[in-house]
């Protein structure tokens, strides 16, 4: 019953189970299909990769023979028997657009670097060639173009190739062409050379022969082999039979206009020798030649017209100046440039033992006819550059320099002046509290010029200055001199002096008087009395005329007790009132007590013309001028003046 139980439960179970599946079957059904369809591809692109790259698992020097598991085959096998290789596989073409290398059989996209096409083919060139075929743009051609020419190893270029030159349809080696007989020019092999280039320099054509090389019958050859070789001469750039005449002088076969540097002319062969074979000879040179005789001096084997320096003049031979002077060999002096037996007279004293000398050198002095040192000098005296124990009467004074040595002058230099027969320097002497008074150093200033400035003696004191005794004093504009001392004016006013000139005086000196009150302390030239009599009298004569006229009576207004007098001047007449009328007389008459002018009646307001009107009221006490009374007031006011009048009287 159990394992019935068991049984049933069982089946039951696996039911449920197959129910289940079912169920996730009709599910994912399409999923499943899907699963599997990809399945399918895997397998079948690993099988396809397996047969594509199969062929990498062949051994070296095998490839694949056909689709398929891996069958591998000598790669010679396959090429010997005509087949090609592609990627690793033996076939019997390469594919479409593939090149067959001809070296290996093998396909490529391009043809290698190293070969050219030839249809289907890559060829070297050296198989291209060997068909009588050339190599153009990497291909293999049956002819060059026209315009290109064949190298030596079957390749159309446009230009030959480094070493090598062109005859017009190849390229050749340069030897080929000259060996036969032929010219390069411009890279090509020719007949001849050009016109503009007709030398050849080593089989080329050139328009002139290199620097070391001549030519010689349009060939441009070594110097050597134009001297050595053709026993030639060389003149100038050309290999000649003999010198020309405007290059004479031969040497070491090449002729020249003047012998080289270092050689001298053989006058009668006209070649050129070096020096030394000419003082070999017993012979001089003389201007680059070598003779016989020297025409003046000899120095060495040279003729000289002087000496050289550090040499003196030694019967025509020009010597060392130690040979001359040197106790082992002559002994001798040397005077102008001649190696002498003893100093002459014109220059008797001797420097350094040995040199003749009319005046010692620069810091030298004679001294028993030997140049010594000036130092050497310092106990006496230096004249005209020799040492003396005193100065002559032509030259009585000395001068101390710097170093203490005294010289002897006839005047003193420049700044300075004579103090006991010594030239000193002016600012020594002022120093001193002495002057100076024609260029000589004193104690005071002499009689014809008694006044001193600055140290200078002078007859008057100079300019801007005063003298204050024996000595000019030089105040500013504004000060005055009071004994040494520069003082204001108001400072000489203080101490009750009076300034004059200048000067601050304790009293106004003669021939001037003091004006104190007025002027301030100041000095005035004395008047002269007579004059100023003369202009006081003019003046009071002057004075009583005038009075004298203005007491005189006009117009008998003198005799009246009382009158008016009033004039109106137009710009042609005057109008005179006078006792109540008008007296008119032209611009220019005089006014007085005649009848012979006319009288009018008191002019109105508004004379037209009329200018200022001077107005003169008169009585036996008082006299009033009016003046400058405009024409139109006159009425009121001889009105005024008139009643004024008559109220009185």
């Amino acid at each position: 019953m159990q394992y019935m139980q068991n049984s049933l439960n069982s089946k039951a179970n696996n039911r449920g189970t197959h129910l289940i599946i079912r169920r996730f079957y009709k599910q994912h059904t399409g999923v499943m299909i899907k699963m599997s369809g990809f399945m399918v591809l895997g397998c079948l692109f690993l099988l396809f990769h397996l047969h594509e790259y199969s062929a990498q698992y062949c051994a070296e020097g095998y490839v694949r023979l056909s689709v398929g598991w891996v069958k591998c085959t000598p790669k010679k096998t396959c090429q010997e028997r005509g087949f090609v290789i592609h990627n690793g596989y033996c076939r019997r073409s390469c594919p479409r657009d593939f090149y067959i290398s001809q070296e290996d059989r093998t396909c490529h996209k391009a043809c290698p670097y190293d070969t050219v096409v030839n249809g289907s083919y890559c060829f070297t060139s050296t198989q291209c060639t060997d068909m009588d075929m050339f190599v153009y743009n990497g291909g293999c051609v049956e002819s060059c173009l026209p315009e290109t020419v064949v190298t030596m190893s079957g390749v159309c270029v446009h230009n030959c190739p480094n070493e090598t030159i062109t005859n017009t349809t190849h390229c050749i080696n340069p030897n080929n062409c000259t060996e036969a007989g032929k010219v390069i020019y411009n890279e090509t092999c020719m007949d001849n050379c050009p016109p503009g280039s007709p030398y050849v320099v080593s089989g080329a054509c050139a328009s002139d022969c290199p620097p070391d090389k001549v030519l010689y019958h349009h060939q441009c050859i070594t110097q050597h082999g134009c001297i050595q070789e053709e026993g030639k001469l060389i003149q100038g750039r050309s290999c000649v039979e003999s010198c020309s005449p405007d290059t004479p002088n031969l040497y070491e076969g090449r002729c020249h206009t003047e012998c080289p540097s270092g050689t001298v002319l053989n006058a009668s062969l006209s070649t050129c020798l070096v020096d030394s074979v000419c003082a070999d000879r017993g012979q001089f040179i003389h201007n680059k030649t070598c003779i016989a005789e020297c025409p003046r001096y000899v120095s060495g084997k040279v003729c000289v017209d002087e000496c050289p320096e550090r040499n003196v003049l030694h019967h025509k031979e020009c010597i060392t100046i130690t040979r001359c002077t040197s106790f082992k060999y002559l002994y001798m002096f040397v005077f102008n440039g001649t190696c002498v037996t003893s100093c002459p007279e014109e220059a008797p004293n001797t420097y350094l033992d040995y040199m003749c000398y009319a005046v010692c050198p620069w810091n030298y002095v004679a001294e028993d006819r030997r140049c010594v040192s000036k130092y050497e000098c310092s106990s006496k005296i230096i004249h005209n550059n020799t040492c003396v124990t005193s100065c002559p009467a032509r030259a009585p004074l000395f001068n101390i320099d710097s170093f203490g040595m005294k010289s002897c002058l006839s005047i003193c230099p420049a700044k300075t002046v004579i103090n006991d027969k010594q030239c000193v320097s002016d600012k020594l002497c002022k120093s001193k509290q002495m002057v100076i008074f024609n260029g000589t150093c004193l104690i005071t200033c002499p009689w014809a010029a008694p006044y001193h400035s600055r140290g200078i003696c002078h007859q008057q004191c100079p300019q801007g200055q005063r003298a204050v005794d024996t000595e000019c004093i030089e105040c500013e504009s504004d000060k005055l001199i009071d004994g040494k001392e520069c003082i204001y004016k108001f400072q000489c006013q203080e101490r009750n002096k009076f300034h004059h000139q200048g000067m601050c005086l304790s009293s106004c000196p003669h021939g001037t008087i003091d004006n104190k009150y007025v002027l301030g302390n100041t000095c005035l030239a004395q008047p002269d009395l007579p004059l100023l009599l003369t202009l006081i009298i003019v003046a009071i004569l002057v004075c009583i005329i005038i009075c004298i006229c203005m007491t005189i009576p006009r117009n008998g207004i003198g005799t009246q007790s009382k009158g008016i007098k009033a004039t109106l001047t137009t710009k042609n007449r005057h109008q005179v009132y006078k006792n109540h009328g008008f007296e008119e007389h032209e611009v220019g008459e005089c006014s007085d007590d005649t009848n012979d002018v006319n009288t009018g009646p008191f002019r109105q307001r508004g004379n037209e013309g009329a200018d200022d009107v001077d107005v003169v009221a008169t009585d036996e006490n008082d006299q009033y001028d009016i003046t400058h009374i405009k024409s139109d007031d006159l009425v009121d006011i001889l009105n005024e003046m008139e009643q004024g009048s008559q109220s009185e009287t």
